[in-house]
């Protein structure tokens, strides 16, 4: 095994191991809660198995993503802001099989129960609109609201969950969320 120059030797050398095994275990426990936050939120739902994979994978695309944006934004200005394209690609990560083509949005009416959402037509309008209020509104209204929109034919709680984490700052730690329950589903 080798070492890049400066992790081995020197006074700082063992420092930065150090540092960089405090990283991993850091790291290691972040993504344990996530998977552990997905898999409980995919049983919840009685959704297919597979779909933990999807929704941890379109989680850690949204940590990546919210990261970069704040690297290049710094801490002085707005949030970064979720775009329509992270939605569509969150939503093709989440439900691959049901959110075929590149994660666009639903192109037939959807209903739930006696509850019918608004027509498909509607949906990118509509969802353009709520992201550029999404800094004008609580993380929980926004997800309310979200999830009034329902823009895929399914895992449309699973997106509005990693929405919820973004905007609550909560991406790192998801089983720090209060998340509003507007259907009634009983959670854990």
């Amino acid at each position: 095994m080798t070492c890049r120059p400066g992790l081995r030797g020197g006074p700082w050398g063992k420092r930065r191991v150090a540092d960089l095994r405090s990283l991993i275990r850091e790291i290691e426990g972040e993504v344990l809660g996530i998977v552990r936050f997905c898999a409980d939120e995919v049983e919840r739902q009685r959704a297919d198995p597979d779909a933990v994979c999807w929704m941890v994978q379109a989680w850690l695309d949204a940590m990546v993503v919210h990261r970069r944006a704040s690297d290049r934004r710094g801490f002085a200005q707005e949030p970064p802001r979720i775009t329509l394209e992270d939605v569509s690609r969150w939503g093709a990560l989440i439900e691959p099989t049901k959110n075929p083509g590149g994660g666009l949005f639903r192109v037939q009416e959807l209903r739930i129960g006696s509850h019918l959402f608004p027509q498909a037509v509607l949906v990118p309008a509509l969802l353009k609109d709520l992201l550029d209020r999404q800094h004008q509104m609580e993380p929980d209204d926004f997800y309310l609201a979200f999830e009034e929109v329902h823009p895929f034919l399914d895992g449309n709680g699973r997106c509005g969950k990693i929405i919820l984490g973004w905007l609550s700052d909560h991406l790192d730690h998801p089983e720090r969320m209060v998340i509003p329950n507007p259907w009634g589903i009983p959670n854990p």
